[in-house]
């Protein structure tokens, strides 16, 4: 059975600085500018431990997917532990994470052409080097192959309130944010002009 959220897109405002990116450039302050329409959340298999998920979002005129595998904390230590650093990371449980979009988007200012990618990350204290490789059908993060990264952008992780499920929301100026444990990592979309 499929359970619906539905997500209030939020207005616009200014990110505080904790969500500010180490690689800042006029298309990424511009991306502030930019709001999601049209935002839900759906669980589309509640039968795995880590439930699979899927967020759907428009920003002004791109539809924007994501489908992840949603691990739990459980109690257990994530950042440099359960999630080692220096790694790449599937962004999620089992299945690697997609991010599927309907137009070119400017991603961290950098261009993603429109298209169905596996969301991948590697995590660190500082910063997250995020990943879009275009296998996006493969489990996990094993058979990675860097030559097919299509783009790779940098984005600052920030401290939130605890989320003990993994969960990506689409918010104020174009951020899709990765909430887990007490983390969030923002990334910076708009439309390619």
């Amino acid at each position: 059975m499929k359970s619906l959220i539905l997500v209030s897109a939020l207005g616009l405002a200014v990110l505080s600085a904790s969500c500010a990116t180490s690689t800042d450039t006029p298309d990424t302050v511009d991306s502030m500018l930019h709001s999601f329409t049209n935002v839900s959340s759906s669980v589309t298999d509640a039968k795995p431990a880590s439930q699979r998920k899927q967020l759907d979002a428009n920003l002004e005129g791109v539809d924007v997917s994501v489908n992840y595998g949603s691990p739990s904390v459980k109690g257990r230590d994530l950042w440099d532990a359960l999630v080692p650093y220096d790694a790449v990371w599937r962004t999620g449980a089992n299945q690697a994470t997609t991010i599927k979009t309907s137009g070119d988007l400017m991603v961290q200012g950098q261009l993603l052409p429109a298209g169905n990618y596996a969301l991948f990350t590697i995590p660190t204290a500082a910063e997250w080097t995020v990943i879009f490789n275009e296998q996006h059908e493969q489990w996990g993060s094993n058979s990675h192959d860097e030559s097919l990264d299509v783009l790779r952008v940098t984005t600052m992780p920030a401290a939130s309130d605890m989320s003990e499920s993994l969960e990506f929301s689409a918010g104020a100026g174009g951020a899709l944010t990765l909430h887990w444990g007490t983390l969030s990592v923002p990334i910076m979309l708009a439309p390619a002009k």
